[in-house]
């Protein structure tokens, strides 16, 4: 396993966690999980994050089963990391959304 490898994990599940942790505060200020598949599990916290984590692990399975060439393997976790950067940024602006339409 090398250091490189180690880096991928870190970030990727890092970014799932943001993600996760951002959805559940947002669920709890009155928000409203839009993906429908992960609705039907978000009624709890912990079958969301066996949904979240399980497809996440799946998808970086299949990342490193299926790409032979660490480069691109390397920019796909990237890019999948900027996407989760994104999800957690809309999320962010969702609960503070929901925060101020309570004031």
């Amino acid at each position: 396993m090398t250091l490189n490898l180690i880096y991928d994990l870190i970030s990727f599940f890092g970014f799932q966690f943001n993600d996760f942790w951002s959805t559940v505060l947002g669920l709890r200020v009155g928000a409203v999980e839009h993906n429908p598949l992960a609705r039907s599990v978000s009624k709890s916290w912990i079958t969301l994050a066996l949904y979240k984590f399980g497809l996440a692990g799946l998808a970086f399975y299949l990342i490193f089963l299926t790409i032979p060439i660490n480069i691109i393997r390397t920019y796909i976790i990237i890019a999948a990391d900027e996407l989760e950067c994104l999800v957690t940024l809309n999320n962010i602006l969702v609960i503070k959304q929901h925060k101020m339409n309570k004031k």
